[in-house]
């Protein structure tokens, strides 16, 4: 019999522990901020239910994972349910024993009880997940651009922290193009991420750019909208702010001397169709989406 107990940690204490376990696997240098304020709808007080811890004999937490339940929308509106897979971490004294292999599988039998098609998920350790049944998908385009070659524009205004009205939230989530296949994002959790740390929001009468995440994207224009340029300028202006040289844009359309790569892992899951799976084909994850 495994060893391995997985549960959603429903008191404090279950909660700080995890995120020590998390600090020490995923930010070995350390950060400036709780780990679990980059994360806030995930790994908060209210997204218990998206936080799978496993315990070992001891009782004490040996693994996480969140699995994030979300609705992929094709342009032409046809709507297939996934899950995303985050802030994945096993404690070093019991790495090797199978216990993430173990949360992985009770994590696909929730996904597929919740009707979910298919696991999303972003890591370098490509061996490890297509021995877990996991295949690169999705486009996204990466450009890397010299802040003083973008353009300049007028009447950006730079902003950190929450506390955008919802009716604005609305606005910018309507500049962003028009993509094949993208999560569905409320004004409500948009507002709730643009909370953030370490997120730079420039906005702009008929654009956006959000640049930086936490720890994950520094130097990264993860999320714009409005006209490429207009998008384009208000990345210039985030960028005098922060005082950056270079900034890596992330589109998910094709843009000169732009190169294009997977967008994420995915574990295609029970009773997934041809058109769903081509929507995860032709997907594109904003930024603030990706956990």
């Amino acid at each position: 019999m495994t060893p391995w107990k997985t549960f959603h940690p429903e008191s404090e204490a279950e909660r700080a522990e995890r995120d020590v376990l998390l600090g020490l696997a995923l930010r070995e240098d350390g950060a400036p901020f709780p780990i679990a304020s980059e994360y806030p709808i995930v790994l908060g007080a209210a997204g218990t239910a998206f936080s799978y811890c496993v315990a070992g004999e001891d009782g004490r937490i040996v693994a996480h994972a969140n699995l994030w339940p979300r609705e992929l929308v094709t342009g032409e509106g046809v709507v297939t349910k996934v899950a995303l897979v985050g802030n994945v971490a096993t404690a070093e004294r019991v790495r090797g024993r199978g216990v993430m292999t173990s949360l992985l599988s009770d994590l696909v039998r929730a996904a597929e009880a919740a009707g979910a098609k298919a696991l999303l998920l972003w890591s370098d350790l490509e061996e490890f997940y297509q021995k877990q049944g996991f295949r690169s998908c999705g486009r996204e385009y990466r450009l890397e651009l010299s802040a003083k070659a973008l353009p300049r524009g007028g009447g950006f205004s730079v902003r950190r922290g929450a506390g955008l009205p919802l009716a604005e939230c609305e606005r910018l989530l309507s500049l962003r193009p028009r993509v094949p296949a993208t999560l569905r994002r409320s004004p409500a959790e948009f507002q709730a991420q643009l909370g953030i740390p370490a997120t730079t929001l420039v906005v702009g009468d008929d654009a956006y750019a959000i640049i930086g995440k936490g720890c994950d994207m520094q130097g990264v224009a993860h999320e714009w909208g409005g006209p490429w340029e207009a998008a384009l300028a208000a990345c210039r202006a985030g960028c005098e702010a922060l005082a950056l040289e270079q900034l890596l844009v992330l589109s998910p359309q094709e843009r000169k001397g732009a190169q294009l790569h997977p967008m994420c892992w995915a574990r295609e899951l029970a009773g997934i169709t041809d058109g769903e799976r081509d929507a995860l084909t032709r997907g594109f994850v904003w930024g603030l989406d990706s956990i």
